[in-house]
């Protein structure tokens, strides 16, 4: 473990349909010397079995070492926070139980750590109804921009051990955006970033049983907490500055669209709900007005608003 520089860590529930496709991407890397902790967040199906049974093989001229833990506080945050805790190397990377692993993606990115950083991004591979493309992947430092493109998703960054931990780590008052709301967080204490927008990793499986899952209004109540997270952040972490005013239009903006959606989904009650949470951040009257420009655009099934947000912040 001494010459060990990173730990992955995967929270894992009820996966047992996926998990031995990941685990065997993970075992498939050109590059061993890394600490892997598998988190089982209370599965009631085999998967902390898979995962012991996993650990228990003998991997042949591997420098891998395998810790599986358990931890019953529910959610994805909390598993990937267990994880943090027992972490003893200086970077670490958090990656879902459902997807697949690039061979090669230990071995560039430790490559690469002989600078200092506190943040490392990359793109990722999506694969949706069996069409796998790159995600969009714009290599912007500010927050705001993370606030509307997403940039920042669980598997497309990886982070100095004591910088997460400094910024708190997981929210795990959140089961869903908890990725969006930590790259936002870490992003308004103005990290060190290291972009490669030249590497492109992984398969980031997206179906109803990932923890992404399919339309709005079945997580609404999640997504507004991790709406109001970050409005707080800014709140709090920002003084009175171009910065923080920008921050909060994006996420006026943000909220805008997810009133389109939910539109979309005539969801009545959830788009109400979302408008009264937006009512309270303080924005112009123009900013009013592009917000129901984005929701009805987005409403009527028009692709892309995020850019056209950026664009109007």
């Amino acid at each position: 473990m001494k010459t060990c520089k990173l730990t992955i860590v995967i929270p894992v529930y009820n996966r047992e349909k996926f998990l031995s496709r990941t685990l065997s991407s993970v075992a498939m890397q050109t590059y061993t010397d890394f600490h892997l902790v598998l988190v089982d967040n209370g599965s009631t199906d085999a998967s902390l079995r898979i995962c012991q049974d996993f650990a228990s093989q003998s991997f042949e001229d591997s420098k891998m070492i395998v810790t599986v833990l358990q931890e019953l506080r529910k959610g994805a945050a909390s598993a990937r926070n267990a994880g943090l805790k027992v972490c003893t190397t200086p970077y670490v990377y958090f990656f879902d139980s459902d997807d697949e692993m690039s061979s090669d993606f230990v071995e560039k990115v430790t490559g690469l750590m002989d600078s200092d950083f506190d943040l490392m991004c990359f793109p990722v591979r999506q694969v949706q109804n069996g069409v796998e493309q790159r995600r969009v992947f714009q290599p912007y430092s500010t927050a705001y921009n993370h606030i509307l493109n997403s940039i920042l998703s669980t598997q497309s960054m990886l982070f100095r051990t004591d910088f997460l931990r400094s910024v708190g780590g997981w929210n795990e008052l959140l089961l869903t955006w908890d990725d969006w709301e930590l790259g936002e967080r870490a992003l308004l204490h103005h990290p060190r970033v290291k972009w490669l927008p030249s590497l492109c990793f992984h398969r980031i499986y997206v179906h109803r049983e990932s923890i992404t899952g399919e339309g709005f209004s079945s997580r609404l109540e999640w997504l507004i907490k991790a709406m109001n997270a970050a409005v707080q952040n800014v709140q709090s972490l920002l003084k009175e500055s171009g910065e923080r005013k920008k921050c909060l239009r994006a996420l006026f903006y943000r909220y805008a669209i997810l009133h389109g959606h939910l539109c979309a989904e005539r969801n009545k009650n959830g788009a109400l709900k979302c408008a009264l949470q937006a009512n309270y951040i303080s924005v112009s009257w123009r900013d009013k007005w592009i917000w129901k420009g984005l929701s009805r655009y987005v409403a009527h099934g028009g692709r892309g608003a995020w850019r056209i947000a950026q664009f109007l912040l």
